[in-house]
Protein backbone atom coordinates (compact mmCIF):
# COMPACT_ATOMS: atom_id res chain seq x y z
CA UNK A 1 0.00 0.00 0.00
CA UNK A 2 1.07 3.58 -0.65
CA UNK A 3 2.45 5.26 2.44
CA UNK A 4 0.84 8.50 3.49
CA UNK A 5 3.10 11.45 2.80
CA UNK A 6 4.37 12.89 6.07
CA UNK A 7 4.69 16.68 6.09
CA UNK A 8 4.76 18.31 9.52
CA UNK A 9 4.59 22.10 9.68
CA UNK A 10 5.49 24.36 12.60
CA UNK A 11 5.05 28.13 12.74
CA UNK A 12 4.79 30.46 9.75
CA UNK A 13 4.92 28.93 6.28
CA UNK A 14 3.91 30.11 2.80
CA UNK A 15 3.61 27.73 -0.16
CA UNK A 16 4.07 29.05 -3.69
CA UNK A 17 1.38 28.40 -6.32
CA UNK A 18 4.25 26.93 -8.33
CA UNK A 19 4.31 23.78 -6.20
CA UNK A 20 4.07 20.72 -8.48
CA UNK A 21 3.91 17.03 -7.72
CA UNK A 22 6.82 16.28 -10.06
CA UNK A 23 9.04 17.79 -12.70
CA UNK A 24 11.41 16.76 -15.44
CA UNK A 25 15.09 15.78 -14.99
CA UNK A 26 18.04 17.97 -16.06
CA UNK A 27 18.71 17.44 -19.76
CA UNK A 28 15.18 16.32 -20.57
CA UNK A 29 13.27 18.07 -23.29
CA UNK A 30 11.22 20.66 -21.39
CA UNK A 31 10.10 21.76 -17.94
CA UNK A 32 11.42 23.04 -14.62
CA UNK A 33 14.22 20.67 -13.79
CA UNK A 34 14.38 18.42 -10.74
CA UNK A 35 18.03 17.80 -9.84
CA UNK A 36 17.30 14.62 -7.88
CA UNK A 37 17.96 12.65 -11.08
CA UNK A 38 21.12 11.30 -12.67
CA UNK A 39 21.82 12.86 -16.04
CA UNK A 40 20.93 10.60 -18.90
CA UNK A 41 23.19 7.52 -18.93
CA UNK A 42 24.70 6.81 -22.42
CA UNK A 43 23.64 3.18 -22.71
CA UNK A 44 20.11 4.14 -21.65
CA UNK A 45 19.51 6.85 -24.25
CA UNK A 46 19.52 7.10 -28.03
CA UNK A 47 19.34 10.19 -30.22
CA UNK A 48 18.44 9.07 -33.72
CA UNK A 49 19.26 12.54 -35.07
CA UNK A 50 22.91 12.23 -34.02
CA UNK A 51 23.37 8.80 -35.64
CA UNK A 52 24.66 8.16 -39.12
CA UNK A 53 21.14 7.63 -40.43
CA UNK A 54 21.81 4.11 -41.72
CA UNK A 55 22.09 1.79 -38.73
CA UNK A 56 21.15 1.29 -35.09
CA UNK A 57 23.39 1.18 -32.07
CA UNK A 58 23.76 -2.08 -30.16
CA UNK A 59 20.95 -0.86 -27.88
CA UNK A 60 18.09 -1.66 -30.28
CA UNK A 61 16.62 -4.62 -32.17
CA UNK A 62 14.22 -4.48 -35.09
CA UNK A 63 11.17 -6.66 -34.54
CA UNK A 64 9.69 -9.28 -36.87
CA UNK A 65 6.77 -11.22 -35.43
CA UNK A 66 3.05 -11.73 -35.94
CA UNK A 67 0.57 -9.99 -33.68
CA UNK A 68 -2.90 -11.18 -32.72
CA UNK A 69 -4.36 -8.95 -35.43
CA UNK A 70 -4.17 -9.35 -39.20
CA UNK A 71 -0.89 -7.41 -39.14
CA UNK A 72 2.75 -8.42 -38.71
CA UNK A 73 5.63 -6.45 -37.21
CA UNK A 74 8.33 -6.38 -39.85
CA UNK A 75 11.98 -5.31 -39.55
CA UNK A 76 11.93 -4.07 -43.15
CA UNK A 77 9.43 -1.41 -42.08
CA UNK A 78 12.04 0.29 -39.89
CA UNK A 79 14.57 2.82 -41.16
CA UNK A 80 15.64 6.46 -41.16
CA UNK A 81 14.44 9.59 -42.91
CA UNK A 82 14.79 13.38 -42.64
CA UNK A 83 12.10 15.57 -41.05
CA UNK A 84 12.66 19.29 -40.55
CA UNK A 85 16.36 18.91 -41.37
CA UNK A 86 16.89 16.24 -38.69
CA UNK A 87 17.54 12.54 -39.15
CA UNK A 88 14.79 10.60 -37.38
CA UNK A 89 13.73 7.00 -36.91
CA UNK A 90 10.92 6.09 -39.32
CA UNK A 91 8.46 3.31 -38.51
CA UNK A 92 6.19 2.44 -41.42
CA UNK A 93 2.81 0.74 -41.91
CA UNK A 94 2.14 -0.88 -45.29
CA UNK A 95 -0.75 -2.65 -46.96
CA UNK A 96 -0.99 -5.11 -49.86
CA UNK A 97 2.70 -5.33 -50.79
CA UNK A 98 4.58 -6.55 -47.73
CA UNK A 99 8.33 -7.18 -47.88
CA UNK A 100 9.25 -10.77 -48.71
CA UNK A 101 10.60 -11.25 -45.18
CA UNK A 102 7.14 -10.48 -43.76
CA UNK A 103 4.64 -12.10 -46.11
CA UNK A 104 2.22 -13.73 -43.68
CA UNK A 105 -0.27 -10.84 -43.68
CA UNK A 106 -1.20 -8.04 -46.06
CA UNK A 107 -0.62 -5.48 -43.31
CA UNK A 108 2.94 -4.93 -42.06
CA UNK A 109 4.01 -2.50 -39.37
CA UNK A 110 7.33 -1.32 -37.90
CA UNK A 111 8.60 -1.74 -34.35
CA UNK A 112 11.91 -1.65 -32.47
CA UNK A 113 12.82 -2.73 -28.94
CA UNK A 114 15.84 -2.45 -26.69
CA UNK A 115 18.07 -5.51 -26.37
CA UNK A 116 17.52 -7.93 -23.52
CA UNK A 117 21.05 -7.36 -22.23
CA UNK A 118 20.13 -3.73 -21.39
CA UNK A 119 17.13 -3.75 -19.08
CA UNK A 120 15.45 -0.70 -17.61
CA UNK A 121 14.31 -0.13 -14.05
CA UNK A 122 12.27 2.57 -12.32
CA UNK A 123 12.97 6.08 -13.60
CA UNK A 124 11.90 8.81 -16.02
CA UNK A 125 11.42 7.95 -19.72
CA UNK A 126 10.72 10.24 -22.66
CA UNK A 127 10.44 10.01 -26.44
CA UNK A 128 10.23 12.92 -28.86
CA UNK A 129 7.85 11.89 -31.62
CA UNK A 130 5.76 13.15 -34.53
CA UNK A 131 2.75 11.05 -35.56
CA UNK A 132 1.73 12.07 -39.09
CA UNK A 133 -0.49 9.04 -39.82
CA UNK A 134 -3.77 8.36 -38.13
CA UNK A 135 -6.96 6.51 -38.91
CA UNK A 136 -9.55 4.32 -37.32
CA UNK A 137 -7.12 1.45 -36.81
CA UNK A 138 -3.75 3.05 -36.00
CA UNK A 139 -2.19 2.57 -32.57
CA UNK A 140 1.16 4.39 -32.24
CA UNK A 141 3.03 3.59 -29.04
CA UNK A 142 6.03 4.34 -26.83
CA UNK A 143 6.01 1.87 -23.93
CA UNK A 144 7.91 -0.33 -21.50
CA UNK A 145 7.27 -4.07 -21.56
CA UNK A 146 8.32 -7.04 -19.44
CA UNK A 147 7.55 -10.75 -19.62
CA UNK A 148 8.68 -13.13 -16.86
CA UNK A 149 7.18 -16.41 -15.65
CA UNK A 150 4.47 -15.96 -18.31
CA UNK A 151 3.31 -12.71 -16.70
CA UNK A 152 3.37 -9.69 -18.98
CA UNK A 153 3.32 -6.03 -17.94
CA UNK A 154 3.08 -2.92 -20.14
CA UNK A 155 3.38 0.75 -19.20
CA UNK A 156 2.01 2.71 -22.14
CA UNK A 157 1.94 6.06 -23.91
CA UNK A 158 -0.30 5.52 -26.94
CA UNK A 159 -2.20 7.38 -29.62
CA UNK A 160 -5.24 5.22 -30.30
CA UNK A 161 -7.78 5.10 -33.09
CA UNK A 162 -11.14 6.92 -32.76
CA UNK A 163 -13.66 4.05 -32.99
CA UNK A 164 -12.13 2.00 -30.18
CA UNK A 165 -13.90 4.29 -27.74
CA UNK A 166 -16.93 6.46 -28.61
CA UNK A 167 -15.47 9.42 -26.71
CA UNK A 168 -12.54 9.63 -29.12
CA UNK A 169 -13.11 12.31 -31.75
CA UNK A 170 -9.74 12.41 -33.49
CA UNK A 171 -6.47 10.54 -33.32
CA UNK A 172 -4.81 13.97 -33.31
CA UNK A 173 -6.23 14.90 -29.92
CA UNK A 174 -6.28 11.65 -27.94
CA UNK A 175 -3.26 10.49 -25.98
CA UNK A 176 -3.93 7.32 -24.02
CA UNK A 177 -2.13 6.22 -20.85
CA UNK A 178 -2.52 2.85 -19.22
CA UNK A 179 -0.89 -0.09 -17.49
CA UNK A 180 -1.56 -3.59 -18.82
CA UNK A 181 -1.18 -6.93 -17.09
CA UNK A 182 -1.77 -10.39 -18.52
CA UNK A 183 0.08 -13.44 -19.74
CA UNK A 184 2.80 -13.44 -22.36
CA UNK A 185 0.65 -14.85 -25.20
CA UNK A 186 -0.70 -12.09 -24.84
CA UNK A 187 -4.08 -12.10 -23.16
CA UNK A 188 -5.00 -9.71 -20.39
CA UNK A 189 -6.77 -6.52 -19.45
CA UNK A 190 -6.00 -2.82 -19.55
CA UNK A 191 -5.83 -1.30 -16.07
CA UNK A 192 -6.43 2.38 -15.30
CA UNK A 193 -6.94 3.46 -18.91
CA UNK A 194 -7.30 7.23 -19.32
CA UNK A 195 -7.26 9.67 -22.20
CA UNK A 196 -5.54 13.04 -22.26
CA UNK A 197 -6.60 15.74 -24.73
CA UNK A 198 -3.63 17.90 -25.79
CA UNK A 199 -4.42 21.27 -27.36
CA UNK A 200 -1.59 20.76 -29.86
CA UNK A 201 -1.84 18.69 -33.03
CA UNK A 202 0.21 15.52 -32.85
CA UNK A 203 0.51 14.89 -36.60
CA UNK A 204 2.47 17.91 -37.84
CA UNK A 205 5.04 18.64 -35.11
CA UNK A 206 7.22 16.81 -32.58
CA UNK A 207 6.08 16.47 -28.98
CA UNK A 208 7.64 14.84 -25.92
CA UNK A 209 5.77 11.90 -24.41
CA UNK A 210 7.11 10.86 -21.03
CA UNK A 211 6.43 9.09 -17.77
CA UNK A 212 7.91 8.80 -14.28
CA UNK A 213 7.85 5.22 -12.98
CA UNK A 214 8.44 4.22 -9.36
CA UNK A 215 7.46 1.10 -7.38
CA UNK A 216 4.55 2.95 -5.79
CA UNK A 217 3.40 5.46 -8.43
CA UNK A 218 3.42 6.50 -12.09
CA UNK A 219 3.14 10.04 -13.49
CA UNK A 220 2.52 10.73 -17.20
CA UNK A 221 3.64 13.94 -18.95
CA UNK A 222 3.01 15.73 -22.23
CA UNK A 223 5.67 18.23 -23.33
CA UNK A 224 7.05 18.32 -19.79
CA UNK A 225 3.74 18.99 -18.05
CA UNK A 226 2.47 16.30 -15.67
CA UNK A 227 -1.19 15.47 -16.26
CA UNK A 228 -1.90 12.12 -14.60
CA UNK A 229 -0.73 10.20 -11.51
CA UNK A 230 -1.71 6.75 -10.23
CA UNK A 231 -0.60 5.13 -6.97
CA UNK A 232 -0.15 1.53 -5.92
CA UNK A 233 -3.21 0.24 -4.07
CA UNK A 234 -4.87 -3.12 -3.52
CA UNK A 235 -6.69 -2.66 -6.84
CA UNK A 236 -4.08 -0.73 -8.88
CA UNK A 237 -0.96 -2.61 -9.98
CA UNK A 238 2.32 -0.86 -10.82
CA UNK A 239 4.42 -2.81 -13.37
CA UNK A 240 7.58 -4.23 -11.77
CA UNK A 241 11.09 -3.64 -13.06
CA UNK A 242 13.04 -4.51 -15.15
CA UNK A 243 11.61 -3.95 -18.64
CA UNK A 244 12.47 -3.24 -22.28
CA UNK A 245 11.59 -0.06 -24.19
CA UNK A 246 9.47 -0.36 -27.35
CA UNK A 247 8.59 2.05 -30.17
CA UNK A 248 6.03 1.00 -32.75
CA UNK A 249 3.44 2.05 -35.29
CA UNK A 250 0.70 -0.52 -34.87
CA UNK A 251 -2.90 -1.41 -35.56
CA UNK A 252 -5.78 -2.26 -33.33
CA UNK A 253 -6.46 -6.00 -33.33
CA UNK A 254 -9.84 -5.50 -34.99
CA UNK A 255 -8.43 -4.01 -38.21
CA UNK A 256 -10.45 -5.32 -41.15
CA UNK A 257 -10.64 -2.54 -43.71
CA UNK A 258 -8.23 -0.29 -45.59
CA UNK A 259 -10.89 2.18 -46.68
CA UNK A 260 -10.80 4.03 -43.37
CA UNK A 261 -6.98 4.27 -43.09
CA UNK A 262 -4.20 6.03 -45.00
CA UNK A 263 -1.27 4.00 -46.38
CA UNK A 264 1.64 4.05 -46.13
CA UNK A 265 1.57 5.23 -42.52
CA UNK A 266 4.50 6.71 -40.62
CA UNK A 267 5.70 7.37 -37.09
CA UNK A 268 8.83 9.50 -36.54
CA UNK A 269 11.06 9.42 -33.44
CA UNK A 270 13.89 11.91 -32.81
CA UNK A 271 15.18 10.49 -29.51
CA UNK A 272 14.53 8.32 -26.46
CA UNK A 273 15.99 9.30 -23.07
CA UNK A 274 15.92 7.63 -19.67
CA UNK A 275 16.93 8.92 -16.23
CA UNK A 276 17.30 7.27 -12.81
CA UNK A 277 16.70 8.81 -9.43
CA UNK A 278 19.86 9.83 -7.56
CA UNK A 279 20.50 7.85 -4.40
CA UNK A 280 24.21 8.88 -4.24
CA UNK A 281 25.59 5.39 -4.59
CA UNK A 282 27.14 5.51 -8.03
CA UNK A 283 24.50 3.20 -9.47
CA UNK A 284 20.76 3.49 -9.53
CA UNK A 285 18.93 1.21 -7.17
CA UNK A 286 21.20 0.66 -4.17
CA UNK A 287 19.56 3.25 -1.93
CA UNK A 288 22.52 4.63 0.06
CA UNK A 289 21.28 8.14 0.82
CA UNK A 290 17.78 6.89 1.62
CA UNK A 291 18.84 6.18 5.20
CA UNK A 292 19.91 9.79 5.84
CA UNK A 293 17.79 12.12 7.95
CA UNK A 294 19.00 15.65 7.24
CA UNK A 295 18.15 19.12 8.56
CA UNK A 296 18.55 22.47 6.78
CA UNK A 297 18.91 25.35 9.25
CA UNK A 298 19.51 28.15 6.72
CA UNK A 299 18.84 28.92 3.06
CA UNK A 300 22.59 28.50 2.53
CA UNK A 301 22.29 24.90 3.77
CA UNK A 302 19.52 24.31 1.25
CA UNK A 303 21.30 25.87 -1.73
CA UNK A 304 24.54 24.02 -0.92
CA UNK A 305 22.70 20.70 -0.96
CA UNK A 306 20.50 21.22 -4.00
CA UNK A 307 23.04 21.16 -6.88
CA UNK A 308 23.71 17.48 -6.05
CA UNK A 309 20.28 16.69 -4.63
CA UNK A 310 19.36 13.08 -3.91
CA UNK A 311 16.62 11.05 -2.25
CA UNK A 312 16.88 11.13 1.55
CA UNK A 313 15.27 9.20 4.38
CA UNK A 314 13.66 12.35 5.77
CA UNK A 315 14.24 16.10 5.41
CA UNK A 316 13.65 18.81 8.03
CA UNK A 317 13.61 22.49 7.05
CA UNK A 318 14.49 24.85 9.92
CA UNK A 319 14.90 24.56 13.67
CA UNK A 320 12.99 27.67 14.71
CA UNK A 321 15.22 30.21 12.95
CA UNK A 322 13.53 32.06 10.09
CA UNK A 323 14.32 30.81 6.57
CA UNK A 324 13.19 32.62 3.42
CA UNK A 325 13.75 31.43 -0.13
CA UNK A 326 14.36 33.87 -2.97
CA UNK A 327 11.98 34.56 -5.84
CA UNK A 328 14.37 32.86 -8.28
CA UNK A 329 14.63 29.57 -6.34
CA UNK A 330 13.28 26.50 -8.17
CA UNK A 331 13.85 23.41 -6.02
CA UNK A 332 12.43 19.90 -5.65
CA UNK A 333 13.26 17.65 -2.70
CA UNK A 334 12.69 13.89 -2.46
CA UNK A 335 12.45 11.79 0.70
CA UNK A 336 10.90 8.41 1.35
CA UNK A 337 9.85 8.95 4.98
CA UNK A 338 8.48 12.49 4.81
CA UNK A 339 9.28 16.14 5.46
CA UNK A 340 9.14 18.50 8.46
CA UNK A 341 8.99 22.30 8.17
CA UNK A 342 9.75 24.28 11.36
CA UNK A 343 8.94 27.92 10.66
CA UNK A 344 9.09 30.70 10.15
CA UNK A 345 9.63 29.43 6.58
CA UNK A 346 8.72 31.70 3.65
CA UNK A 347 8.46 30.85 -0.04
CA UNK A 348 7.92 34.10 -1.96
CA UNK A 349 5.81 34.44 -5.08
CA UNK A 350 7.81 33.26 -8.10
CA UNK A 351 9.75 30.58 -6.23
CA UNK A 352 9.02 26.87 -6.69
CA UNK A 353 9.34 24.52 -3.71
CA UNK A 354 8.44 20.88 -4.35
CA UNK A 355 8.32 18.12 -1.74
CA UNK A 356 8.09 14.72 -3.43
CA UNK A 357 7.61 11.48 -1.53
CA UNK A 358 9.86 8.97 -3.34
CA UNK A 359 10.30 5.32 -2.49
CA UNK A 360 13.90 4.15 -2.84
CA UNK A 361 14.56 0.99 -4.81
Amino acid sequence: MKKVKKIILYGLFIFSPGLMFAQTPPGSGVGNYDKNWYTSIPQFTYNFSSGNGTSFSSTWNKSSWASNSSAQYCSDNVGFTTVGGNTVLQLEALYSSPPSSCSKYNFTIGQIATNDNILYTYGYYEAKMELPSYGEDYNDAFFLHSCANNISHDLDCEILAPPINPTKTSALTNYSTNTWTGNCNPNGSIDNYQQYLPTSRLDNSFHIYSLEWFPDHIIWYFDGTPFRMIHLTSTIAIPPAPANIYLGIGFHDSINSIARDSFPGYMYVQYVNSYFVNEQCGTAGSGCSCNNNITFNTRSDITSFYPTASVQGSITFGSGTAISLQTTDIMYFRAQNGFTIKGPFTIPKGAVFGLLETQCY
